[in-house]
């Protein structure tokens, strides 16, 4: 619904993505029908969580790595998605910047050990 898109888009409405357990509950049928490549590309606040990680046999760790595996997610946007989560946080927004700076020095030491850039 264009609308509904154009709605979460202006609010910036966090939309809470729970990959696996939404193929496991067949909310979708398969990966390939899971809306959360659409939903990051027209702009939607989109972030990841593991639902039950004992019911569904799955981890925050095992979420970010079925957006690179089954959808594509560059290292840059899984880094967004972290951000959107950042902000999608009930913190005050003097917190949310200190956690910002935190992750970003971190995913910084991260990503130069482990990934060339």
């Amino acid at each position: 619904d264009p609308q509904l898109i154009n709605y979460l888009q202006e609010r910036q409405t966090p939309l809470e993505m729970c990959i696996v357990s939404n193929i496991k509950t067949r909310v979708c049928k398969s990966f390939k029908e899971h809306p959360i490549r659409d939903y990051f590309k027209e702009g939607l606040m989109v972030t990841i969580n593991s639902d039950d990680p004992a019911m569904f046999n799955t981890s925050i760790t095992n979420e970010y790595l079925v957006l690179i595996q089954k959808f594509g997610f560059s290292l840059e946007e899984i880094r967004k998605i972290n951000f959107n989560s950042i902000q999608a946080s009930f913190m005050t927004d003097e917190g949310k910047d200190t956690m910002k700076g935190a992750f970003n020095k971190e995913w910084e030491r991260l990503t130069s050990k482990y990934f060339k850039k």
